[in-house]
Parts: structure tokens; C-alpha cells; sequence
């Protein structure tokens, strides 16, 4: 299990940091199913109460993320099925640790993204703006690392996180 265990155990942190941070404002957060946390990639449904309108809702797909200039976008998973940039959440919310921040981008946006301007396939994963993949260890998935000045001006909010607001 090794470094997964790791990457696991961070995400499960960042998603109890965002429903905090989210709680705190107002909102309520309920927890994605099982089904669709892992075959539909949402992890909250988001609601916004108001005292005389509809609520609003909306999906988020949680990612731990720990650097601001390595972003990784899962657009095929190790199955070969479609990553999280297929899923049917509304928002993938990056955490930036370092800058105590979620950050919002629509799904779609970032999928367009990798879809208009990635053509190229690596199997080195130091290169950016390539497919990396790992055919040769039998996963199918494709990957696509970025920096965020590479997708800034698809960010659609930026919320500080609870700990850190003043």
C-alpha cells in the first residue's frame, strides 16, 4: 500500500478540511454516496439556504493538492475508464496547503481544457502539459500535470480555509 496509504489518509483530510470550512460559512455539506464518490467522482452535495429563494446546489469534487506548480488532472483512470475530468461533479475544489485555500474550477472547464490543448503522450511524469501514462506497468490511465498559471484563468473561487481565516 506504501505511498497510496499516504495519498489516501491526506485526501481524507482535505475533504473533512473543506466540509469544515464550508459548514462554518453557512452551507450545508453532505457527504457524496459510495456510488457516487467512486463512479460518478463527487465527493459533497453543497447547499445554499436562503430564507425566501430556492436553495442552490452543487457537486465538488475534493482534491488534496500540494503543490501550486504540479497539478495533476486525471482524465483516464488506471482502469482505462474516465478520471475525475469525466465525472459528473459540478467543481473539482483544489487544496492548496501551502496557501491555505480551496480553489474552484467547473469540471468541464479543466476536461476542455486538457482536451483543446494536450496532445502529446510521455511516459516521463517530470514533463508537463503531456499525457503520462504507465502502459508499461499494465494502468491505462492518463494524466496531464499542469502549473496553476497554466489554468488560473479557469479558477472560478477561491475560499481560505477554516483554520486560516481571520
Amino acid at each position: 500500500m506504501g505511498g497510496n496509504y499516504g495519498r489516501m489518509e491526506m485526501g481524507m483530510k482535505c475533504e473533512e478540511l473543506f466540509r469544515i470550512t464550508f459548514e462554518s460559512l453557512g452551507y450545508d455539506v453532505a457527504k457524496s454516496s459510495n456510488y457516487q464518490d467512486r463512479k460518478e467522482h463527487i465527493d459533497f452535495v453543497v447547499t445554499a439556504l436562503f430564507d425566501e429563494e430556492p436553495p442552490i446546489m452543487w457537486t465538488v469534487d475534493v482534491k488534496s493538492n500540494r503543490y501550486r506548480n504540479k497539478i495533476w488532472l486525471e482524465h483516464t483512470n488506471v482502469a482505462g475508464n474516465g478520471g475525475w475530468l469525466q465525472g459528473k461533479a459540478d467543481y473539482i475544489a483544489f487544496h492548496f496547503p501551502e496557501e491555505n485555500v480551496f480553489r474552484f474550477f467547473y469540471t468541464y472547464d479543466l476536461l476542455d481544457y486538457v482536451e483543446r490543448h494536450v496532445t502529446e503522450t510521455t511516459s516521463n511524469s517530470y514533463e508537463f502539459g503531456k499525457f503520462y501514462t504507465r502502459l508499461n506497468e499494465n494502468k491505462k490511465d492518463k494524466i496531464v500535470k499542469v502549473r496553476f498559471e497554466d489554468i488560473e484563468e479557469l479558477m472560478q473561487l477561491e475560499v481560505r480555509e477554516y483554520e486560516h481565516r481571520s
